[in-house]
């Protein structure tokens, strides 16, 4: 094993991140991906199980699990609430996957709980992934701060993520299924719901989004085998009543919401939200009021979800990185920018379905600037210019690799918006490895 010596060279001025981490406990390559779940069962076992000793509703899917985590997380606080939330990845601070209502935990935080954790498996065989690293320190925060409930959300799949043992949650969640890591999850629906449904356990509820009828087929039939509770969100029930620009407003069985969230698909994200709260006032011991449901549905914010960052020129910032997530991206430019230049800023994983994406929404864009994400995974921005010239929606001149020079990015475009392209607007898209970092770039210019 390798340790930091000297803990002290972690504590006081620092910034909290992997690398500080890599030097205390014993970490594989950042960005490394294992499914399987013995790890971290092994992990929180010689922690004292913290995991067993805080509600928890359990969230997986394709699409959506974040969105809907953080809806979620904001009713219950609204609700009186201490609310737990773990999302992932991290959009712009090390920190800010894990929260307590709405507040990220502290450096300091995480320094006790990986001194703590190092001290465990000091004299163990242990040898774990940041995204298990990541999950106990999650647990070990909900567990010291006594948190009401926490709302957990997988990494990638869920019956082997490094989340999914959980013994009994108190809901279980499903969001809309896609394809999304096939490599891991499987080729057909059936499958990737297969996965999916693995985080349901016997006896607990599951509230599923109704995507194709193959994959609700497949929730359906393990929460019979489960002996579980199931309920869905009624699409029948549901309709738009406007759109105010920055804002919209839906009804659901009956009562009208409103809600910040831009995206179209975000209202079914809310539909969920609504229906896992109706869920846990049916099993007793939970109060949560049409007006804290209400309340919390107006007051979500989620950065880097068609977030809309910067005025004259409008910015864009999206984290959409499969053909699911970038179809709901496109369709949201052509209805709040129509007719409008539009620049897209893009970098992606290339582990992903970058092609079939790509070609949705590269033809709606007069200009693209290609960057390359801070992963190992990562396409690199020569190779995606080559992907989109290849395409043919743009002429070469059209398309500029940038590398990781985000800020060069960033400055090419907002050029661009002020000489030949004055209308424009800006799209930041195409992984939350990057996005981040340039929404931090804007904001800071904003002062």
């Amino acid at each position: 094993m390798f340790f930091c010596g000297q803990i002290e060279k972690c504590e006081g001025n620092y910034e909290m991140d992997y690398e500080v981490l890599s030097e205390m406990l014993p970490l594989g390559r950042q960005g490394e991906m294992v499914l399987g779940l013995q790890t971290t069962k092994d992990l929180m076992e010689v922690l004292g199980d913290p995991q067993d000793k805080v509600p928890i509703i359990h969230v997986a899917g394709t699409n959506g699990k974040g969105s809907t985590s953080k809806i979620m997380a904001t009713i219950l606080q609204e609700a009186g609430y201490k609310v737990g939330l773990y999302t992932s990845p991290s959009l712009y601070e090390f920190n800010d996957r894990i929260r307590i209502n709405n507040e990220n935990i502290s450096d300091e935080d995480i320094m006790e709980f990986a001194v703590d954790i190092r001290n465990h498996v000091l004299n163990t065989n242990l040898y774990f992934t940041e995204f298990e690293l990541y999950t106990a320190l999650a647990w070990m925060a909900f567990d010291k701060y006594e948190v009401d409930v926490a709302i957990i959300e997988t990494g990638i799949g869920g019956r082997l993520d490094a989340t999914n043992i959980i013994q009994s949650p108190l809901v279980s969640v499903i969001t809309k299924l896609a394809y999304d890591h096939q490599d891991v999850l499987g080729d057909t629906i059936e499958e990737i719901a297969g996965e999916k449904a693995g985080i349901m356990k016997p006896g607990s509820p599951v509230v599923y989004y109704p995507s194709e009828e193959a994959a609700v087929d497949v929730i359906v039939a393990r929460a019979e085998e489960l002996g579980s509770s199931k309920r869905t969100v009624d699409i029948d029930a549901l309709e738009y009543k406007l759109n105010n620009n920055r804002t919209q407003d839906f009804v659901y069985k009956g009562e009208t919401y409103t809600i910040q969230l831009l995206e179209a698909h975000q209202i079914y994200n809310s539909c969920i939200a609504i229906e896992v709260m109706n869920t846990l006032n049916d099993l007793g011991g939970w109060s949560i009021s049409k007006k804290a449901v209400k309340a919390g549905l107006e007051k979500t914010v989620w950065e880097g979800r068609f977030e809309w960052v910067h005025e004259n020129p409008d910015i864009i910032i999206d984290g959409s990185h499969n053909i699911d997530g970038v179809t709901g991206l496109t369709e949201n430019l052509l209805r709040y920018f129509p007719g409008q230049p539009r620049i897209g800023i893009v970098g992606m994983l290339g582990d992903k379905e970058f092609k079939p994406a790509l070609s949705v929404i590269a033809p709606h864009f007069d200009l693209i600037l290609t960057v390359q994400p801070d992963s190992d995974r990562a396409l690199s921005s020569d190779d995606m210019k080559q992907v989109i010239i290849d395409m043919g929606f743009l002429p070469e001149e059209k398309i500029i690799s940038l590398g990781k020079d985000y800020r060069k990015a960033l400055e090419t475009a907002l050029e661009k918006t002020e000489t030949d392209m004055e209308d424009a607007m800006i799209c930041v898209f195409g992984s939350f490895y990057y996005v981040g970092d340039v929404r931090q770039l804007i904001l800071q210019s904003k002062g």
